[in-house]
């Protein structure tokens, strides 16, 4: 696996009259084949799993505490077997996963309950940029996007309130359907990694938003 920790640090603020919130704290970019199996196409849910879920390992190894791997696509598709959310024709399969079993499959694995916010549209996300801000002002953790329309799942590592205009508002976007051997200025130039006004988010589809619920922090003291 090639790994690549902590991209968003290479990315500057977005210009102009912003209050800016990000993740906090070592995680893994996971991208299609980054472990060697080929999910071009359809592993995008099972790649944001697990770079969320690296952020998680980290914190707690750092905490002393007992950490698991980043469970495979394999293994996500077991847990959601044994879960009893999927049928057992599903080990195997190249069907996707979305928001709701990303957080089943993070509570399962790490005993983290995960939100989601349920967002009809655009303007409803960008109703959600206070919440946001909170998250990674407290619990700092990567948080996934996926919608219906815009199917496709990303990692959001961060937002900017524009402060004069909220449809100027931008989130920080980890696009996890890039192949190759990545390094952080190839997934900026190439917009893998980039900050994306919500005004350019589908017209047509809706938002969900995953939130792991890692216990928070208040001046810099876990509680």
């Amino acid at each position: 696996m090639t790994a690549v920790r902590n991209v968003h640090l290479e990315v500057p603020n977005p210009v102009g009259c912003f209050t800016v919130s990000v993740v906090n704290g070592d995680y893994c970019y996971f991208y299609y084949g980054v472990d060697g199996v080929d999910d071009k196409g359809w592993g995008c849910g099972y790649r944001t799993l697990q770079t969320m879920c690296s952020w998680i390992r980290f914190q707690l190894e750092a905490l002393k505490r007992a950490a698991k791997p980043e469970p495979t696509i394999r293994q996500v598709q077991e847990m959601l077997v044994e879960m009893g959310d999927k049928p057992s024709s599903f080990i195997g399969s190249r069907e996707w996963i979305g928001t709701y079993e990303v957080s089943i499959c993070i509570d399962e694995a790490y005993k983290v309950p995960c939100k989601i916010l349920h967002c009809r549209n655009k303007e409803e996300v960008k109703a959600e940029i206070p919440a946001l801000l909170e998250h990674y002002r407290l619990i700092r953790c990567p948080a996934m996007i996926g919608g219906n329309i815009d199917s496709a799942s990303k990692t959001v590592l961060g937002v900017a309130l524009h402060e004069a205009d909220s449809s100027e508002s931008q989130l920080l976007i980890l696009d996890p359907h890039y192949v190759g051997v990545p390094d952080v200025h190839t997934l900026i130039r190439d917009g893998w990694l980039k900050w994306t006004p919500i005004r350019e988010l589908s017209e047509t589809s809706f938002y969900n938003i995953c939130l792991p619920q890692f216990p928070v922090y208040r001046d810099e003291e876990l509680i």
